[in-house]
């Protein structure tokens, strides 16, 4: 502390607080969290306003430790379980999956929730709970692409589209889609 008071960072220290400058007056840091002392003028013009100045301090240490707004928090549809049943009778590679945004763009839109391409048998069950973003509490619906065996091994090119009816989307739902052929 005394390195800081020779090079002139604190300009003083009485009653067990620092004073700092703080434009054309000095500000006491504790006055900061007790709330009940104002800055002492010492002859200096331009008091800060303190009240405006915790504020702004509660705002950028509450900022820093990332608490998010609650219309952020509260957006994501969270927890629901994704199911696509294989009912074409034959083996199935799912592509995508993706779920409709009413509120994506100026006409809502499709959100994808990426998927690793997997190899369904006839009469098998996908399933896996992931959090649909910016849908909670509103109508959606689920859109799967998918391929099947091509004619000389492999997949096919052309992708299948399957799209679920619409479901109000909320925590803990299960959001399921038959693919038939």
């Amino acid at each position: 502390m005394s390195i800081l008071r020779t090079l002139g960072f604190f300009n003083a220290f009485r009653d067990d607080q620092f004073m700092v400058p703080a434009g054309n007056c000095r500000l006491s840091v504790r006055s900061l969290f007790i709330g009940n002392r104002r800055p002492k003028e010492d002859g200096m013009k331009g008091l800060i306003n303190v009240s405006r100045l915790k504020i702004f301090a509660a705002t950028i240490i509450l900022g820093s430790l990332g608490f998010a707004a609650p219309a952020q928090a509260g957006n994501t549809c969270k927890n629901v379980q994704l199911s696509v049943y294989n009912k074409t009778g034959e083996t199935i590679n799912l592509v995508d999956v993706d779920y409709w945004d009413p509120a994506f763009g100026s006409n809502g839109g499709w959100r994808s929730e990426p998927v690793k391409n997997i190899t369904l048998l006839n009469d098998a069950v996908w399933r896996e709970t992931r959090n649909l973003e910016k849908v909670n509490q509103r109508s959606t619906r689920l859109r799967i692409e998918w391929r099947k065996k091509g004619k000389l091994g492999g997949w096919s090119l052309k992708k299948y589209k399957t799209i679920s009816g619409y479901k109000t989307c909320s925590e803990r739902m299960e959001f399921s889609i038959t693919v038939t052929k």
